[in-house]
């Protein structure tokens, strides 16, 4: 089984992700921001904001070259960022694949959710970077997934769907 590198392209300005391969170079998903800075402002899942979110992101297809184990999720912070550390007490990260696509994303949540719903990330999760002046950041907020995710992209689009309560802390 291939191990494949889940990165998401961006925290904060742009929310879109990457698989690897093992001893592959990363392919950020929305492709074209690989190496440029996204167009619209996303703080959410991740947001400074107190109470309870959830967050759905589908992406389609054929971003993806490869089926594996996702086994990592990455985000960048956006040029002009501080230097940042937050602390959430307890984010539920799961993903799945599903038929939805990116324009049909459903209000009711439960509607975009394919059968092949994992929990691959669950408790607490830190992100700390450095400042970044200049764009792109790298990838340096890093989610190890606690149970890998085998994704096909020939069965369907991925949903990301990310529940926090908030932030809890921030240094």
């Amino acid at each position: 089984m291939k191990k494949l590198l889940f990165v998401v392209a961006t925290f904060l300005l742009l929310f879109g992700f990457a698989l690897s391969k093992v001893n592959a170079q990363p392919v950020v998903v929305p492709n074209a921001n690989e190496s440029v800075e996204g167009n619209s402002s996303n703080f959410i899942p991740f947001s400074t904001i107190a109470g309870t979110s959830r967050y759905q992101q589908i992406y389609e297809s054929t971003q993806f070259s490869e089926c594996g184990n996702i086994v990592q999720v990455n985000f960048r912070f956006d040029e002009g960022r501080p230097e940042d550390s937050e602390t959430y007490d307890d984010i539920s990260i799961q993903l799945s694949t599903t038929n939805v696509t990116p324009a049909a994303l459903s209000d009711t949540f439960a509607e975009n959710i394919g059968l092949n719903v994992t929990t691959v990330y669950e408790g607490e999760l830190i992100f700390s970077a450095p400042a970044c002046v200049i764009g792109p950041c790298p990838f340096d907020n890093i989610i190890t997934l606690q149970t890998p995710f085998n994704y096909n992209p020939s069965d369907g689009n991925l949903l990301l769907d990310c529940q926090a309560p908030g932030k809890q802390s921030t240094f």
